[in-house]
């Protein structure tokens, strides 16, 4: 297990690899599960609420704080940001189709700042994926209510404002990684 340690908290990744035989939501789930155990304990569940956020559950308890959980084919993460009652984050590695649906999760402003390359592309799209999950409010439009930073702003849904606390590259890696925690 690798981490990130922040000011606001602590990621989490390590490597998803497939034992024989299983498939890759089983390798994804395995490799959660050992996050989940090495970052907080034996015996540690995930579970979720209402909305479908996770829940981390460490003897019978809730783990205080904001927890955010993503994944990629290569990778699975964990935000722990025991301070906050919001936090958000997703991992991703660039793919062709960022570019065909762009139209689709950025707006006009948007689209200007991040549609110039690859990796701005993928910056946007973890961001909002991020920011989605931080706002806790199924249903958003990634393109119309989520609005990521432009000249130096911050991510916002409605009401609510996020602080960007991770977005890069894994070191050494093609996998891109966003985290924000609500303000």
């Amino acid at each position: 297990m690798e981490t990130i340690k922040l000011p606001q908290g602590t990621i989490y990744y390590l490597p998803i690899v497939a034992e024989q035989g299983q498939t890759r939501r089983q390798a994804e789930e395995n490799a959660l599960q050992k996050l989940l155990t090495q970052a907080f304990g034996e015996g540690t569940v995930r579970t979720h609420n209402s909305i479908g956020a996770p829940v981390i559950i460490r003897n019978g308890k809730a783990v205080e704080g904001a927890v955010s959980v993503s994944h990629n084919k290569n990778f699975a993460a964990i935000l722990h940001a025991p301070n906050h009652s919001s936090a958000g984050l997703d991992i991703e590695i660039y793919r062709e189709q960022l570019q065909r649906v762009a139209t689709r999760f950025l707006s006009a402003r948007e689209l200007k700042e991040y549609g110039n390359s690859n990796i701005d592309l993928l910056r946007a799209w973890t961001l909002k994926e991020a920011v989605y999950k931080a706002a806790g409010m199924p249903g958003l439009d990634l393109r119309n209510d989520i609005n990521i930073p432009v000249q130096n702003s911050a991510p916002q849904v409605f009401n609510k404002t996020f602080n960007i606390v991770y977005s890069a590259y894994i070191p050494g890696t093609d996998t891109f990684l966003s985290a924000v925690i609500e303000l």
